[in-house]
């Protein structure tokens, strides 16, 4: 749950209290701030641009300083759920940790960061590599949201068990969590969640009314303005087909026209216009209404052959251990900006409760404000004094590395060859004598021994790699060593970063060091 790459190194020695970051790092959005705040600030995770401001890309919340937000196009970090896009992620922390933003100084504050559920491992490692390398960040937590959520929810209810439906911008999960440790084979995930809504609601509108493929940003606002989640679907929908006063669930969106409207908004239809106000462009809205949110409930609806929540957090629930059913159901827990819906909450306790058992007790609980509430868990574990000991240090974390078997007379040791990050100080050598005794003299010279047979491409890699770096302290003329490397390790390729504009002259400067002290040479 917390870092189990590193956690062996995780020092135990209670930090000082300090102001703490945190970034729930969504998909959609990032939920940043101090823990000192009583609010994070919701920041688009995105870059978008403009059709009237090519030039200028908004970097997330600058597009509040664009003057006409009409056919927005984004570019997101997050594909299907994951992140991919390390440049545009860079270049969104890059804003939140500047100036402009929290001016956050990682020399004495700590981060913690959320990531997906089941996050890859390169992901992971790449992630931790930017905040150590190149914010040169001091401590660092990394963990779920949804671990956040639960936090928080047991520490207010006192429950020792929760089921947490996370319905976010790219997928909808289901995670049962016993005594605050999630159950991995109960978790469920819908691929449903806010883009698959938003851009339904984009093709039913272009096809019935006015074409809106390009308009993601102002369809977003009509779906987060204008739906809700039917309670009766098939009653819902009659009504929807009546005409005149009769039709309780047509409504008007007036479109913003980014001159005296910044933002849409919903009217009953027939209200006379307003004399000051201009031309209007105006989207009339039926069933369109709750048939979006309906998705969530019946993926089926538009081809996704996978269960609805209400029949995936049974299941869930099914696969968890029997004596903690009656628990999981009375203590379901909504989070993600998809729970917004007026009539989300009813709807999941109707369903979850013609379903489950009936001596058992279905209640569901819905924050006060959903999207942020993980963010709110952060803040409570940054208190908790056990939590001082999860952090991962700089200095542990440069002590991670590939570790062999070094042994001299009757000594043996577990040593760090490489720790494949550039900053690491020590490596082949000076620190090996501080754990390993040498008798100097008897030495008289130095040899390679022959291990296993044949030596693999990963430690050609890394022989090349150690090679280089042990010019730092010194040239070693005719002299060529062989590491012998376990077969289960394979190398790990990532691809080149942009180097962010405010560190463009540090890293020359690095460069030219590297250069003089003969570590690297241009090619």
């Amino acid at each position: 749950m917390f870092f189990p790459k590193y956690r062996d190194a995780v020092s135990k020695e209670a930090m000082p209290n300090k102001n703490i970051f945190i970034l729930d790092n969504g998909a959609y959005t990032t939920k940043a701030g101090f823990t000192s705040s009583l609010e994070p600030r919701v920041i688009p995770n995105c870059i978008m641009k403009a059709k009237s401001e090519r030039r200028r890309p908004f970097i997330a919340d600058q597009v509040e300083d664009c003057r006409d937000a009409s056919g927005l196009f984004y570019i997101l970090p997050f594909q299907k759920g994951y992140l991919v896009n390390w440049d545009v992620e860079k270049n969104v922390w890059d804003h939140i940790f500047g100036k402009d933003c929290f001016s956050v100084n990682f020399n004495d504050t700590p981060v913690i960061i959320t990531e997906p559920f089941f996050n890859f491992s390169s992901v992971q490692d790449a992630m931790t590599e930017i905040f150590f390398e190149e914010y040169e960040c001091q401590s660092l937590l990394r963990m779920n949201s949804g671990d956040l959520s639960c936090y928080k929810y047991v520490h207010d209810t006192k429950a020792l068990c929760c089921l947490l439906v996370d319905s976010g911008y790219s997928f909808t999960h289901i995670v049962p969590y016993i005594k605050g440790k999630k159950l991995k084979q109960g978790i469920r995930r819908i691929d449903v969640g806010g883009k698959v809504l938003t851009n339904h609601l984009k093709e039913i509108i272009s096809y019935r009314q006015l074409h809106v493929m390009d308009e993601t940003y102002v369809i977003n606002q009509v779906k987060e303005d204008a739906c809700f989640v039917s309670q009766d679907f098939t009653r819902d929908m009659e009504i929807a087909k009546k005409r005149g006063e009769e039709n309780t669930i047509v409504r008007e969106y007036v479109l913003p026209d980014y001159t005296t409207i910044r933002r849409g908004y919903v009217r009953q239809p027939g209200v006379p216009k307003d004399e000051n106000e201009g031309e209007q462009q105006t989207l009339v809205l039926t069933n369109e209404r709750f048939a979006v949110p309906e998705i969530l409930f019946n993926p089926s609806d538009v081809g996704i052959p996978q269960m609805g929540i209400a029949e995936c957090i049974v299941h869930s629930i099914a696969s968890c251990p029997p004596e903690t059913h009656p628990h999981l159901f009375s203590n379901i827990l909504l989070t993600g900006g998809c729970t917004l819906f007026p009539g989300f909450k009813q709807r999941v306790e109707t369903e979850v409760r013609a379903l489950a058992p009936e001596h058992y007790p279905v209640y569901v609980t819905l924050p006060t404000n959903p999207v942020t509430y993980a963010w709110h868990g952060g803040v409570l574990l940054s208190k908790d004094p056990e939590f001082k000991s999860r952090y991962v240090q700089e200095c542990h974390y440069e002590n991670w590395g590939i570790k062999v078997e070094v042994s001299y007379k009757e000594q043996k040791k577990q040593l760090v060859v490489d720790s494949g990050y550039q900053r690491l100080p020590s490596l082949l050598g000076w620190d090996w004598l501080g754990d390993i005794q040498l008798d100097w003299g008897s030495i008289s010279a130095v040899s390679v021994g022959q291990g296993q047979k044949g030596v693999n491409s990963v430690g050609d890699v890394v022989k090349e790699k150690v090679l280089k770096r042990l010019l730092k302290y010194g040239e070693i003329k005719h002299f060529e060593a062989n590491f012998i490397l376990k077969d289960e390790i394979s190398p790990v390729f990532l691809k080149a970063r942009m180097v962010p504009y405010a560190l463009k002259e540090k890293v020359e400067q690095k460069l030219q060091y590297v250069e003089q002290q003969r570590i690297l040479e241009k090619v």
